[in-house]
C-alpha cells in the first residue's frame, strides 16, 4: 500500500504494517526486513546513498509515521481507512521484533540480492559461497544446506513470518550464492516445492566460476522446466588479469560458457559489471575485455546488464589489493565516466562481433541498494 500527497511525500507499506520507504521531496529512505534504513538522495547529479545509524532509522521511522497520522484524516475510502489504522497501531517495537525473527530465520545474516529483486520472498536453500569475492556472498557464512523437510519447514516460516505481507512478494529467490551447486535432484525438489508454496517466478544467483565445473546445459534445461526464470551472474569483470588476481586458474571463457548454456536452456539472466574495478590503472583492460567477453552471449531483450559503482570497503581481499597498490580507487565520477564507456563498448563490440544490434537493456545499479 503507497499514499502518496502533493507529489512529493511517498509512503509505502505492506498489508502487515511494515515501512518499506518514504520520500519526502528530493531524498527517500529505504527500510530493510534487518530494520535498516539506507538514504537516497542527490548532490546535483551525484547519487548518494548512505546506511543511517540506528539513531537516524528510528528518526525516519517517526516522521514516516507522523506523515501517515497527518494523511489518515484526509482518507474517505472505508477500507484503505482501516488499514492505515492497522498500520498505526503498529510500533518501532514491533519492527524491531519483527526484524529480530527473520533475522532468525535468515540464520543471523541477511541476503544480500540483486536491487529489482527487492520485492522478492527470499528462501535459503543453502548458505554461505564457495567464491566468497561473489558479488552477493555474504562473508564469513559456514557452506551448509537445507533438507526437504528443513526446506519445507523454511519456507513456511518465511511465509508466516510475512503474514499478510507476502502478498507483496513478486517472485521467490533461490538463495544462497552457492544454491545452484547444490545436487540436481534435490535442488529440482527445493524448485518444485517452492512452485507448490508460492506459485511465484523463481530467479536465483550463480556463482561463475564454479557452477560450470557442475552443471551443463541439460542441467539447466531441467531446471527451466522446474520453474527457474532467471539467473543473476556476478560477472565483474571479463579481464583475466584482473580476476586472477583472486583466483589463480580463473578462466573468463567459464562465464561464457555458463551465460550460453542457460539461455540455450531458456533461462533469462541479468549481468553484474562493476564500474571502477581495478581502479585507473586497469580501467581499458576491464571495458575492453568485459566487452569482449559480453559480445559473445546470446543474449537478447528478455536479458539486463547491470552496471553497478565498485566499493572496495565490502569485500577485505579487494580492499588488500588496493592498500598494496596493485589496484587503485576511482572517484564516483570517474565510476561513472567508466560506466558510460562500458555501456558504449559493450554496444559497440556487441554490434561487431554479431552484425546485429543488442537488444539488452543496460541499466544502472548499486549493489548497497539491493535492500530486503
Amino acid at each position: 500500500m503507497s499514499i502518496e500527497r502533493s507529489g512529493s511525500e511517498v509512503i509505502a507499506m505492506d498489508s502487515e504494517g511494515r515501512l518499506l520507504y518514504f520520500s519526502s521531496g528530493s531524498e527517500t529512505w529505504k527500510r530493510s526486513l534487518g530494520n535498516r534504513y539506507t538514504q537516497i538522495g542527490w548532490e546535483g547529479e551525484k547519487r548518494i546513498i548512505r546506511k543511517l545509524s540506528e539513531e537516524e532509522g528510528a528518526g525516519v521511522y517517526s516522521k514516516a509515521m507522523n506523515f501517515l497520522r497527518e494523511v489518515s484524516h484526509e482518507i474517505d475510502q472505508a477500507d484503505l481507512s482501516r488499514a492505515v489504522s492497522y498500520i498505526l497501531s503498529k510500533d518501532e517495537k514491533w519492527m524491531a521484533e519483527d526484524s529480530r525473527k527473520f533475522e532468525e530465520i535468515y540464520g543471523g545474516k541477511f541476503p544480500i540480492i540483486p536491487q529489482d529483486q527487492r520485492f522478492s520472498a527470499y528462501f535459503q536453500l543453502t548458505a554461505g559461497s564457495t567464491w566468497n569475492n561473489c558479488t552477493f556472498a555474504s562473508p564469513g557464512v559456514e557452506i551448509s544446506q537445507r533438507d526437504e523437510d528443513d526446506f519445507i519447514s523454511h519456507i513456511n516460516r518465511v511465509k508466516d513470518q510475512f503474514g499478510k505481507g507476502m502478498e507483496l512478494r513478486r517472485g521467490a529467490f533461490l538463495g544462497d550464492v552457492s544454491a545452484l551447486n547444490s545436487e540436481q535432484k534435490p535442488l529440482l525438489k527445493a524448485m518444485d516445492i517452492i512452485r507448490e508454496q508460492t506459485s511465484l517466478p523463481l530467479y536465483t544467483f550463480v556463482e561463475a566460476f564454479s557452477v560450470p565445473k557442475k552443471k551443463n546445459m541439460i542441467h539447466y534445461q531441467d531446471m527451466k522446466r522446474h520453474g527457474l526464470s532467471r539467473v543473476y551472474v556476478g560477472v565483474q569483470s571479463g579481464s583475466v588479469s584482473l580476476l586472477r588476481h583472486f583466483e589463480a586458474l580463473k578462466n573468463v571463457s567459464e562465464i561464457l560458457n555458463l551465460v550460453n548454456n542457460l539461455k540455450n536452456s531458456g533461462i533469462s539472466v541479468g549481468l553484474i559489471v562493476l564500474a571502477g574495478y581495478g581502479g585507473f590503472k586497469h580501467s581499458n583492460d576491464h571495458i575492453n575485455e568485459t566487452a569482449a567477453i559480453i559480445s559473445q552471449m546470446d543474449l537478447d531483450e528478455g536479458d539486463i546488464i547491470y552496471i553497478s559503482p565498485m566499493d572496495e570497503q565490502d569485500d577485505p581481499r579487494y580492499a588488500a589489493l588496493v592498500k598494496e597498490g596493485t589496484f587503485d580507487v576511482m572517484d564516483h565520477e570517474a565510476m561513472k565516466d567508466q560506466a558510460d564507456m562500458l555501456e558504449n563498448k559493450i554496444k559497440e563490440e556487441f554490434q561487431a562481433s554479431n552484425r546485429i544490434e543488442l537488444k539488452t537493456q543496460i541499466s544502472r545499479h548499486d549493489i548497497r541498494e539491493g535492500i530486503y
